[in-house]
């Protein structure tokens, strides 16, 4: 019994992602990419369940990215979401921004062995270091420092103003 327990524990922490910078994922256009790109950059995840983050959102999240030469922001369509913007919609969209939209991955812990590792790094705090939180509403928001480190997550409704502090804030080792 012993056994089968301590074998269960190391399958579990072997499927997270040790390190942000390692995680492979495809862009909304079908360019695969890394986190490694991402490297010295202060990182802002945004997740989008079925295509209702507001545009204004979208355009400030774009807006700051092109603002701060260190800040990247991926905008994430989550495939677990009850309802899909189309690829098509989401490819338009990519053109007019900076930003990056990836392709859309799952986002949610429930999926477990299925979470693309992007998510199970940012929603397992045996893997971050830092949050146990899952990726369940629409907006939400998951701030990386330049180090790769995750410091704050913020609930899809937060005001513009409050992200704004919460990317500007430095980040201490």
């Amino acid at each position: 019994m012993r056994i089968l327990i301590l074998a269960t524990c190391i399958l579990i922490v072997a499927t997270f992602q040790a390190d942000f910078y390692s995680i492979e994922y495809e862009t909304i256009t079908g360019v695969p990419s890394s986190t490694q790109s991402l490297k010295g950059k202060k990182t802002i995840i945004c997740v989008m369940k079925g295509g209702k983050v507001s545009l204004s959102m979208v355009h400030h999240l774009d807006s700051l990215q092109r603002q701060a030469a260190d800040t990247r922001v991926l905008l994430v369509p989550a495939a677990d979401a009850s309802e899909q913007t189309t690829k098509q919609e989401m490819v338009k969209l990519q053109k007019k921004l900076q930003l990056t939209i990836t392709a859309p991955l799952r986002v949610k812990q429930q999926n477990a062995a299925a979470q693309h590792p992007l998510f199970s790094w940012l929603t397992n705090a045996q893997a971050n270091r830092h949050f146990d939180t899952d990726a369940d509403e629409d907006g939400k928001i998951f701030v990386i420092s330049a180090t790769g480190n995750l410091y704050s997550v913020l609930p899809g409704n937060t005001p513009l103003s409050v992200i704004n502090s919460a990317i500007n804030t430095p980040f201490s080792e």
